[in-house]
């Protein structure tokens, strides 16, 4: 296995001078790079030096590509995939994270992300509410394989660490920016730093976004994919002691636009023929139904009568809505004690609220065509940290502790033409729906103590060995949930279901500095996420709920697991001109968490046991004084070795979702002075990634072929005051699927596609002072 990980090494290696991607931090001075800090191992370390995969992306890397949301950074890294929207859901608000092939796609409260998202050491616990704007951040690590022994919870597929900018005892300073760009974007931001004393600072940031949505829904006269956000942060230092810090941060955002573009792909009508089929779909026999209760001058309900064929427009008419009010706060205390010895206290409460309705078939007429959810989520998180040295600083470790106490509640409504649905519902004959309501409450908690340490054998060669112990209780309870909402007939038991994991998960890490600018190291970790619930129930669960010799129940699934042996090198060259590292790595993904369907409901099981092989590079060259290049090459092979019963629709030449075999670009900055006070800096930005599946169920029709991505920069800046930037994302508008979903083999058989914004120009005017 090792001999593999080393190849995967040396391959990548000569990838990447041929074909690299955005993703290294930009960090160019002179003929020289500077150096690159990062707290990947919760202490300040030389990215250098660590051992450990990770992606510095600075705050100058965000604003010279002009970045405002997580979901942008994906190209800036490898094998990361992060999609704006989930499937079945219709929020703008949702990130779906894929690191190395470990991810999500459901939003349901009551699955749990794969790969953690980290606010200033604070987790967020779900994926809605996690897709972050980027205003006045200091730095982003993407961390990649496994985390537990480090980070708080759920770091199974690796981590994302957003670090805020802190408030600062230099004087008084802040910054302005003004955005315009197409579709109406109007974005203004402002952030202000300002000493109280000499003991006590603060900064505030606030944000206002705007924009108009990028696709039309030609019958219902209005728009998909817009937004109106309102963002804030402030953030108060105290340094009563030259020992102590006390930062207190809090934070809200207020959300309210529209759903996410998507388009109708195909519907189970006898005509569409979907890319890899031989032969029509047969005729849905919901569709039928619903063709009969429509007036006789519907035309048939086929793909071809109601498809626009068009990315960007929709014959939808039903919802079309997203809310979200987000808001926290956190502590975090230091205290040095010594010398060799500080702690670290994080104390954080956080508040999600959301709302939001889509239109799934896109018709112009609506049967079965809203889903709708309210959801709620609150969490209270505690973590201690005691960090120290011993044995002259050979010695430097961290010991931990973790707990979370989360709350929450989705519903997701369904409403049916009545006709379609079996008379045996109940729902009265005036009514033209018959609704079913799914979801519940849930009750957890976890408890996690965690410790790692670094020994410096000699001035060369260092070892790491790490252990995490996780405990967690999950409760969730349907009481008031699963009926139907016109007759109050039960689709599932009411009553609350409970269940409770516990893992060990162990670290160990080896690495030898061979010179100061080449280091190698191998490691070994491994990763852990809980189980949860199944909390949708539809039309089939309706059939087997009232069955009485096969009674539907709401199935628990199990945690996952992940083993990774990884082996890498980091590396300078040419008197720090060059910087390249690369990792190779395997993976034993065992019981991993997919989302298969029921007709067209999506369901989450554990699936089976995964094989990843894959490797990385990034580099950041000096070319000239003038010329920067940086890039990066991610390759995955991930393969089933085995597929569980549950996984009904998974075979074992399956490919895990968003999970491509490529990831590849390259981005060139080119710096002309332009007099002694100001300087032009042109920046050119190619992403590049190989095919994928949006879901489990690799149907052709949720297949996103191989893509590129040309986004384009230009920036005046003048006495380091002003700054003018003119840019364009997806210039060449390059159409592509950032979420699809597919039912179409169900009795109601649809697919739908959301695509990403076509090309889109920017100008933004940005003042410091």
């Amino acid at each position: 296995m090792l001999k593999k990980i080393t190849m995967a090494m040396l391959v990548g290696a000569s990838a990447s001078g041929g074909a690299a991607a955005q993703g290294a931090a930009e960090t160019g001075s002179g003929v020289s790079l500077d150096q690159i800090v990062v707290t990947a191992r919760r202490r300040a370390e030389n990215l250098q030096t660590t051992p450990v995969a990770v992606t510095a992306i600075t705050s100058d890397d965000l604003q010279s590509r002009g970045i405002t949301n997580i979901s942008q950074i994906d190209n800036l890294a490898p094998n990361l995939s992060i999609a704006s929207t989930a499937a079945f859901s219709g929020s703008s608000s949702t990130a779906v994270i894929f690191l190395r092939g470990f991810g999500q796609t459901d939003f349901a409260l009551t699955t749990e992300p794969g790969v953690g998202v980290y606010i200033d050491g604070v987790y967020s616990g779900r994926s809605i509410g996690a897709l972050l704007d980027l205003g006045d951040i200091d730095q982003i690590e993407v961390l990649r394989g496994p985390q537990g022994t480090l980070f708080g919870k759920n770091a199974i597929g690796g981590a994302l660490n957003v670090t805020s900018r802190r408030p600062d005892f230099d004087g008084y300073s802040g910054e302005a920016e003004l955005t315009l760009g197409r579709f109406d974007r109007i974005d203004a931001r402002v952030a202000l730093n300002a000493p109280i004393t000499d003991k006590l600072a603060f900064r505030v940031a606030a944000a206002s976004l705007n924009r108009d949505g990028y696709a039309d829904r030609i019958f219902a006269g209005d728009e998909l994919g817009g937004r109106d956000t309102i963002v804030g942060r402030g953030s108060l230092l105290w340094t009563p002691t030259p020992d102590i810090d006390v930062l207190v941060v809090a934070d809200g955002t207020r959300t309210r636009g529209d759903s996410v573009a998507t388009t109708l792909l195909g519907l189970a009508d006898g005509e569409f023929v979907p890319p890899g089929a031989s032969a029509p779909l047969p005729v849905a026999p919901g569709l039928l139904g619903i063709q009969a209760s429509l007036p006789p001058t519907t035309p048939p309900i086929t793909f071809g009568n109601f498809a626009t064929n068009d990315p960007f427009q929709s014959g939808g008419v039903g919802p079309n809505f997203t809310e979200d009010d987000i808001w926290g706060v956190s502590s975090t205390i230091e205290w040095r004690l010594n010398d060799a010895l500080t702690l670290k206290s994080i104390t954080a409460y956080r508040d999600v609220e959301s709302s939001f309705g889509r239109d799934a078939y896109n018709l112009p007429f609506e049967f079965t065509s809203a889903t709708l959810d309210d959801y709620e989520q609150q969490q209270f998180t505690q973590e201690l940290q005691l960090l120290g040295t011993n044995f002259d600083e050979r010695l430097s470790w961290v010991a931990g502790f973790f707990y979370l106490e989360e709350e929450g509640r989705n519903e997701n409504r369904l409403p049916f033409n009545r006709l379609i649905l079996p008379p045996f519902t109940g729902a009265p004959e005036t009514s033209p729906t018959a609704t079913l309501n799914s979801g519940g409450t849930i009750d957890n908690s976890s408890i996690a103590g965690f410790a790692q340490g670094t020994l410096d054998v000699t001035s060369r060669l260092s070892v790491t060995g790490g252990l995490r112990y996780t405990y967690e209780e999950k409760a969730f309870d349907t009481t008031g949930f699963q009926f139907i909402e016109e007759s109050g007939l039960p689709l599932a038991p009411q009553g609350v279901l409970k269940d409770s994991y516990d893992d060990w998960s162990p670290l160990g890490a080896v690495q030898y500095q061979w010179t100061d600018d080449f280091m190698t190291y191998a490691s070994y970790s491994t990763g852990f996420k809980g189980g949860g619930f199944i909390q949708r129930v539809f039309p089939g669960s309706l059939l087997d709920f009232l069955a009485p010799d096969d009674p539907f129940e709401i199935i628990p699934y199990g945690p996952e697991t992940a083993a990774v042996y990884e082996a890498g090198f980091k590396s300078e060259w040419l008197d720090r001109r060059l910087r390249f590292n690369a990792a190779g790595f395997f993976t034993d993904y065992d019981d991993v968490q997919i989302v298969v369907r029921d007709g067209f409901t999506p369901l989450t099981v554990n699936g089976g046991e995964v094989e990843i092989f894959g490797f990385e590079t990034e580099f950041v060259a000096a070319a000239t004084e003038s010329l920067t290049l940086s890039g990066n090459v991610g390759f995955l092979d991930a393969d089933f070795v085995r597929v569980d019963p549950e996984a009904n629709e998974v075979k074992l030449d399956s490919k895990l979702p968003y999970t491509s075999r490529w990831t590849a670009g390259v981005s060139a900055v080119y710096e002309i002075p332009v007099s002694a006070l100001s300087d032009l800096s042109l920046r050119a930005d190619w992403a590049y990634r190989t095919a994928f599946f949006t879901q489990a169920a690799n149907d052709p029709i949720v297949e996103q072929d191989a893509y590129g991505v040309l986004d384009l920069t230009a920036a005046y800046r003048f006495d380091e005051r002003w700054e003018f930037l003119l840019g364009g994302t997806n210039v060449l508008s390059k159409e592509y699927l950032i979420g699809a979903t597919n039912s179409l083999n169900s009795s109601l058989g649809f697919a739908e596609g959301n695509f990403a914004p076509p090309a889109e120009w920017f100008a933004t005017f940005r003042a410091f002072f």
